[in-house]
């Protein structure tokens, strides 16, 4: 596992190095990994390696193949950290030396209100609460590096990684991220040069959240020198800051913002 890239089966807990040039993913018995899921098919997705890095894509599934809450559309870099949806199957994908400790807390969805997905169509469709996998060699005591500290819980942790990956921080004051259901893992970064930013449903916000518990004209989160707050603005649902509503308030990073039934996990630098 040291050596390698490993695909960890999050219902089984079953390891399977990624040692070969091409792994393919489905529910026929030629496959390399077979997916116990009447939702996958016979040959539903390929995981390439190539000078060490992995690759993940669809192979014209009829139920598609999910990437961190996305599905995809075109072949895509994995690494560790990574969860993979197949059908009704979870996957990990751990990255060399790493221990890739993930808890599951949730699957197949039971109270669609209650998990945050009263606009979308499907009533059975199935969604994913989780915490999100630790770095490799983490203690409480360590220290992980720049931005981050031994008290951040691994959500803080996953967050700060997976934001300082997907913008240029050169030109990015601080970014949201979804943790929600919906939309989970999508970041919006907030960039330097400007004040403040709209939040709501409207295609015209800085920050557009498409779902029907947000406000066309939601909140304004603004930057007064070193300081970040949130306002409401009269809002249906309501803003809450790490669950308690508010008119206004500061924010400072690792707060939980939420806008009607959408969780952000705010991040400053």
């Amino acid at each position: 596992m040291k050596d390698h890239f490993v695909l960890r089966n999050l219902g089984s807990n079953e390891n399977v190095p990624l040692i070969s040039a091409t792994v393919i993913l489905g529910r026929g018995e030629g496959c390399e990994i077979v997916v116990d899921s009447s939702e996958a098919s016979r040959q539903h997705a390929r995981i390439s390696l190539e000078d060490g890095r992995l690759t993940l894509q669809d192979l014209g599934s009829t139920n598609g193949t999910i990437l961190n809450g996305r599905k995809l559309t075109a072949p895509q870099a994995l690494d560790g950290g990574d969860i993979i949806i197949i059908g009704q199957v979870h996957y990990l994908v751990v990255a060399p030396g790493s221990a890739g400790n993930t808890t599951i807390l949730g699957g197949r969805l039971g109270n669609v209100e209650d998990n945050y997905v009263v606009d979308q169509g499907d009533p059975n469709q199935t969604g994913l609460r989780m915490s999100f996998p630790k770095p490799p060699g983490w203690t409480p005591e360590d220290d992980f590096g720049a931005g981050i500290s031994a008290s951040d819980t691994p959500l803080e942790v996953m967050a700060d990684q997976m934001v300082r990956q997907s913008v240029s921080l050169e030109n990015t004051a601080a970014a949201l991220m979804i943790i929600s259901d919906q939309g989970r893992n999508t970041i919006f970064p907030l960039t330097k040069g400007k004040d403040a930013w709209s939040l709501g449903r409207a295609a015209s916000s800085d920050v557009e959240v498409d779902h029907i518990t947000v406000s066309t004209a939601h909140a304004i989160l603004t930057r007064d020198g070193g300081g970040w707050r949130i306002a409401d603005n009269q809002s249906t649902n309501g803003t809450r800051v790490n669950g308690k509503t508010i008119e206004s308030s500061q924010l400072v990073d690792g707060d939980v913002v939420s806008l009607g039934k959408v969780e952000f996990l705010f991040k400053g630098f």
